[in-house]
């Protein structure tokens, strides 16, 4: 989904982002149990960003094994909320870590909360994986370089970065969404972050991912459309230019 606004316009979001609200968003159920969904997000396929569950460490476990196998787990929404994205959950392409901590004091039994998150929308996985740069051909001697295609390549499609913020506030922290641009070895400069986030909502480089309990974006990984916005913000002026505070890529 396209974001024509972004508002507000001031990236103001706080860290800790809480993959929890004071409600459970729905249910999924692995080995004849049933654990709570505390909060969601998914691309359109239904391929993972974020799954945060509530329940035993055996329905818990179970859950995430039925996607380690790339099978389908069912999602079920709570009754009186809208789901976007398909019911049926899988492994995002690019992997996902678990994080697992046991909840004390929970009724009759002991609970967990265990988290999955993609890699995608991992900062520290981006910066440690940059993207893959096709190199410039190499045209033989005396051979012309060839034009340039009418419609420029890029990998929006394959490795888009997914950024999260906490339900409430609506917007991210600024360093989450200045750190996933350094993942993808975009070059900025740290004071434009609002009118990157406006404009990039604008020009469909961010949009909203299907999220419950918690917000979510993505941001396409195509540097060609990036540095073509950065160019055009500076020349248009809502990018003040200069050299001190960039940020290489």
């Amino acid at each position: 989904m396209r974001i024509a606004h972004l508002a507000p316009f001031v990236v103001t979001g706080t860290l800790p982002v809480r993959p929890f609200t004071d409600r459970f968003v729905g249910t999924v159920t692995a080995d004849g149990g049933t654990a709570h969904v505390s909060a969601i997000a998914c691309d359109g396929t239904g391929a993972i960003i974020l799954l945060s569950l509530i329940g035993s460490d055996t329905t818990c476990g179970a859950a995430f094994a039925i996607l380690s196998k790339d099978a389908p787990l069912t999602f079920t929404p709570a009754a009186d909320l809208a789901w976007s994205a398909p019911g049926q959950l899988h492994r995002p392409a690019g992997g996902m870590r678990l994080h697992k901590a046991m909840l004390t004091g929970t009724y009759r039994r002991t609970s967990y909360h265990v988290l999955g998150l993609a890699n995608t929308a991992n900062i520290a996985f981006g910066l440690t994986h940059p993207p893959v740069v096709a190199p410039a051909p190499t045209p033989a001697p005396n051979e012309a370089l060839p034009a340039p295609p009418a419609t420029a390549t890029t990998s929006d499609a394959a490795q888009p970065r997914y950024l999260l913020g906490n339900l409430a506030e609506g917007v991210p922290h600024p360093l989450a969404l200045l750190g996933h641009l350094r993942a993808l070895r975009i070059i900025f400069l740290p004071e434009w972050v609002d009118a990157l986030w406006e404009q990039a909502g604008i020009a469909g480089l961010i949009t909203t991912a299907p999220a419950l309990g918690i917000c979510a974006w993505r941001i396409s990984d195509s540097r060609e459309r990036w540095n073509t916005l950065l160019s055009h913000g500076v020349t248009q002026g809502w990018l003040a230019s200069g050299a001190s505070g960039a940020v290489a890529a």
